[in-house]
């Protein structure tokens, strides 16, 4: 899938800018409250929606590079085809559970949008943060079904011999 390959390495590039915001944020912070005595306003939060944003977006891209962290000692010794199966289930269980998100977040959007409820030092609407947050977990659960369709697939095409592994691109 070349259109979730190339949307989940932008997003994955945005969140790589986003950290390295949030490092010089802090930075910053530090160096204003012990030298001169004046930390960046509303520092705190902002660390937090970064880091919340940074962490939507790099997910996708590491369920689509199939780099989760995981334990084969068992794994390897098991036929490929029931390697694939079990990797398939995983990948499915991930995706309802991500997918379980998107409409946990999109229901809070209207509830939002009625309470007109903002963060605290920047007036950040709440809104904005779930309708981002539902869009992020929409491309999370949309890459782990991928996956797990794409270990079946392997799983049940390769020879015996073949290694099902491997990144999705």
């Amino acid at each position: 899938m070349k259109v979730l390959d190339k949307v989940t390495f932008v997003l994955s590039r945005i969140s790589s800018v986003l950290l390295i915001v949030a490092f010089l944020l802090v930075a910053v912070n530090v160096v204003g409250r012990k030298v001169f005595n004046m930390p960046v306003r509303g520092s705190v939060e902002l660390i937090e929606y970064i880091m919340l944003i940074a962490m939507s977006l790099a997910v996708s891209r590491t369920g689509f590079e199939d780099r989760h962290v995981s334990v084969t000692l068992i794994h390897e010794m098991l036929p490929q085809k029931v390697r694939a199966v079990l990797k398939s289930l995983c990948e499915l269980v991930g995706g309802v559970t991500f997918g379980s998100l998107v409409f946990k977040y999109a229901k809070s959007v209207p509830a939002a949008i009625d309470s007109g409820r903002v963060s605290d030092v920047w007036h950040i609407p709440y809104t904005v943060v779930y309708i981002f947050l539902t869009i992020a977990m929409s491309i999370v659960a949309l890459t782990f079904f991928y996956q797990s369709w794409l270990a079946i697939y392997k799983g049940f095409r390769a020879g015996d011999g073949e290694e099902t592994e491997g990144s999705g691109s």
